[in-house]
């Protein structure tokens, strides 16, 4: 398996520290918010031209930072 197929099966994932219905998870095909009250759904998030998601932290005070492709944080 070559590193383009390793990255295609990752998943980064982040819980809304005050409400872990809310949680927000990355992919190669984008980034993505579900909220289990409304929809098991999830929402994909508009992130045009910032290439994919490569990393997620969310801190305490709510703020979720992503990491994109290009270099980008968001």
């Amino acid at each position: 398996m070559n590193l383009h197929e390793d990255m295609a099966d990752t998943l980064d994932l982040e819980f809304d520290p005050n409400d872990q219905n809310i949680y927000y998870f990355a992919t190669t095909a984008g980034l993505f918010k579900c909220n289990r009250r409304d929809s098991d759904i999830p929402f994909k998030m508009n992130t045009a031209g910032l290439g994919s998601p490569t990393a997620l932290s969310m801190s305490d005070g709510q703020y979720l930072l992503v990491g994109f492709s290009c270099g980008s944080i968001a």
